[in-house]
């Protein structure tokens, strides 16, 4: 086992050119840093939690999510203005202490930080993601390696903010 995996576009995990099977070894793999394939989109990274079952467990509250995913259409669920998803991490150092989180967003050739927040799957989920930069006391400094567990964690994160998809709904109905 190499220390890399892929995130096929179909869903599957690949790692030394073999699909990773469904199963309780697959949490072996979360600490395995990821390269995604051309292509690779929010509606792969729902067919890969799908495939690989085991990881609901990370997030419990993340279900409603995979629920709204299944009612959705196979193909054109897309934003007019988001080109690609993006995820960057951002590390910010204090006097005695630093703090790092991972940051999802999306970009297209006008703006670089466009917010995910409050926009359903059906307006995202067809959009390709892209690893980003490292940012240090915001400056960019080097690409990312991010591990299958960060990665996992930040996108389930990021969905969910704001409650689940109802909520959601709802926050957007009280803006409008």
């Amino acid at each position: 086992m190499t220390n890399t995996v892929i995130l096929k576009k179909d869903g599957f995990i690949e790692n030394d050119e073999d699909i990773i099977k469904a199963d309780l070894l697959t949490l072996k793999y979360l600490q395995c840093i990821i390269e995604l394939e051309d292509g690779y989109t929010l509606r792969s990274f729902f067919e890969m939690i799908a495939i690989y079952s085991i990881f609901h467990n990370l997030n419990p509250d993340f279900l409603p999510f995979i629920c709204e995913f299944l009612k959705l259409p196979k193909e054109g669920c897309l934003s007019t203005n988001i080109d690609y998803l993006l995820i960057d991490m951002i590390v910010n150092g204090y006097k005695d202490d630093y703090e790092h989180y991972y940051h999802l967003h999306g970009c297209n050739e006008n703006m670089s930080d466009i917010s995910i927040d409050f926009l359903p799957l059906k307006n995202i989920l067809d959009i390709p993601i892209k690893i980003g930069s490292t940012y240090i006391n915001h400056e960019e400094c080097q690409g990312l390696d991010i591990l299958l567990y960060d990665f996992i964690i930040e996108i389930m994160h990021s969905l969910s903010f704001f409650g689940t998809p109802q909520e959601r709904d709802e926050v957007i109905g009280g803006l409008e």
